[in-house]
């Protein structure tokens, strides 16, 4: 979802459904981490959390076969303050790091736009 607003808000492409479509990105997601950047000084509880999400993706021309673009390792962080009172939830992260993501999917292919 968020590689498809990427591509709508950066670039004069549509997103469309497969049958119709000339080219396709094809995304694996490789690792998610969490790591704990600091805990509360009272009972050790995290305090602020980071969520790193490691991809591998491919962009390639339905018509020819070929591979337009490839790229390995691809990672973002995205953080979140899971203790009180901030409490945000997990989800905080996993957005941020989509985000993240996708921009950097979208100026990687751009390149060939």
């Amino acid at each position: 979802e968020a590689v498809i607003k990427e591509i709508e808000l950066r670039t004069p492409y549509k997103v469309v459904d497969r049958s119709r479509a000339d080219t396709l990105i094809k995304a694996t997601i490789t690792r998610v981490d969490q790591v704990r950047l600091n805990r509360r000084h009272t009972g050790g509880l995290p305090q602020e959390q980071e969520l790193r999400v490691r991809l591998d993706f491919a962009w390639q021309d339905l018509r020819t076969g070929r591979t337009l673009r490839e790229r390995s390792g691809f990672e973002a962080v995205g953080r979140y303050i899971p203790a009180q009172p901030v409490a945000e939830p997990y989800q905080v992260g996993q957005h941020q790091a989509s985000q993240r993501l996708a921009q950097q999917i979208v100026t990687v292919i751009g390149a060939q736009w």
